[in-house]
C-alpha cells in the first residue's frame, strides 16, 4: 500500500481526471452522431479530425499519470 499523498494537489489526480474529461466528451461526441443518425437530424459534432484529437490528448494525459504514477511508486520503494 503506498503512502498517502495530498489527494488535492496531486498531479496524478489531475492528469487522471483530464482524461476521464476528454473520454466523457468523446463519448458524449459519439453518442451526438448516433442520435443524429438514428433520427435524420442534423446536429453540430466534432468531425474525424475533432475526434482523433480528442482521443489523442486523452490516451497522452492517461499515460503522463501512468508514468508519473510509477514513478511515484518506485521512489517510495527504494527503486530507480
Amino acid at each position: 500500500m503506498r503512502p498517502s499523498t495530498s489527494a488535492s494537489t496531486s498531479p496524478v489526480r489531475w492528469l487522471f481526471g483530464i482524461a476521464a474529461l476528454l473520454f466523457l466528451l468523446y463519448a458524449g461526441n459519439i453518442a451526438l452522431g448516433m442520435l443524429a443518425a438514428k433520427t435524420g437530424t442534423p446536429v453540430w459534432r466534432l468531425g474525424d479530425v475533432g475526434e482523433f484529437l480528442l482521443v489523442l490528448f486523452c490516451m497522452a494525459f492517461f499515460v503522463a499519470a501512468l508514468m508519473l504514477d510509477e514513478g511515484d511508486t518506485s521512489a517510495t520503494k527504494g527503486g530507480a
